[in-house]
């Protein structure tokens, strides 16, 4: 009877210092973190308005609709120099949005910039491929952002970060030549 009771003590002593040991998904999400810093992104946690929200998520039962967003992590790839003049977007995935482009919708209070096809068809190629993965995107005066919910599906770390930081390097890429290409001085 003795044993029971040290044996129970120490599990109670015990059990609070297993509660604070990390869990596999902490683990995994540190490994995409310290990628995503090697590969110089910034990641910062986030949210974005949530698409195919159902009604009772819309509206509370006072009748007053609410904001619905979906919390998410955003990797930033801060521009290495100026993007004054680039324009800035940002799009939210929705598999039944078609504007500016297929799949992706405009975010509610960010409006559209008017820009040609031919950019619209870059961002699409940045997106190409990983469009499972990401909820945002945007491009803004001095980063462009990637929103997911770093949930890597299976895939390799290394190999997802990698492929994000990439993506956001080709945004980059777009955005400088958009400010050079129409600068006054070109």
């Amino acid at each position: 009877m003795t044993w029971l009771i040290v044996g129970g003590l120490l599990v109670l002593a015990f059990a609070p210092i297993l509660w604070l040991m990390p869990t596999k998904r902490d683990r995994q999400l540190v490994r995409l973190r310290e990628r995503a810093r090697r590969e110089g992104l910034v990641v910062e946690v986030a949210s974005v308005p949530k698409r195919g929200a159902r009604a009772e998520e819309l509206v509370g039962s006072d009748g007053v609709a609410r904001d619905v967003t979906q919390p998410c992590c955003a990797y930033r790839l801060p521009a290495s120099g100026s993007w004054r003049g680039a324009p800035r977007w940002f799009l939210l995935r929705d598999a039944h949005g078609s504007v500016p482009i297929p799949g992706w919708t405009v975010h509610p209070e960010v409006p559209l910039p008017c820009v040609d096809a031919v950019y619209w068809r870059a961002v699409i190629g940045a997106a190409t491929g990983l469009e499972d993965q990401c909820l945002g995107m945007e491009a803004s005066e001095g980063m462009a952002s990637w929103y997911w919910s770093e949930n890597s599906r299976g895939r390799e770390a290394a190999e997802l970060v990698a492929e994000i930081a990439q993506r956001l390097r080709a945004i980059a890429v777009l955005q400088a030549g958009f400010e050079v290409s129409r600068s006054p001085d070109a």
